[in-house]
């Protein structure tokens, strides 16, 4: 063989070596992103549960109950309420009268 053919069989070698290598250290690199998504969902699904737990906390009648009787707040009958907003309120005004 010629020198010629050893040096493009070199050349041709080293390419190839360092393919592999940037493939290599491209899979780890993708590897490592997915570890951090996998971590970032996991602390999204613990956020949602917690969120979903106060929600169900805090929509407790009973605690709604008993947070109506600790202030001492009236309940008004919802069709009561809605008649006296429609025929002015107990303010005397009218909906969408302007105010002077």
């Amino acid at each position: 063989m010629t020198p010629a053919k050893y040096i493009l069989l070199l050349l041709l070698a080293t390419f190839f070596a360092v393919l592999g290598v940037a493939q290599r250290a491209h899979g780890v690199h993708l590897g490592y992103r997915a570890a951090r998504l996998g971590a970032q969902r996991n602390l999204l699904a613990e956020n949602n549960r917690e969120l979903l737990c106060e929600i169900s906390a805090l929509s407790d009648p009973a605690r709604i109950a008993g947070e109506i009787g600790r202030l001492n707040i009236a309940l008004l009958d919802p069709v009561a309420l809605t008649k006296s907003a429609i025929s002015g309120g107990p303010s005397g005004h009218q909906r969408g009268a302007r105010r002077n």
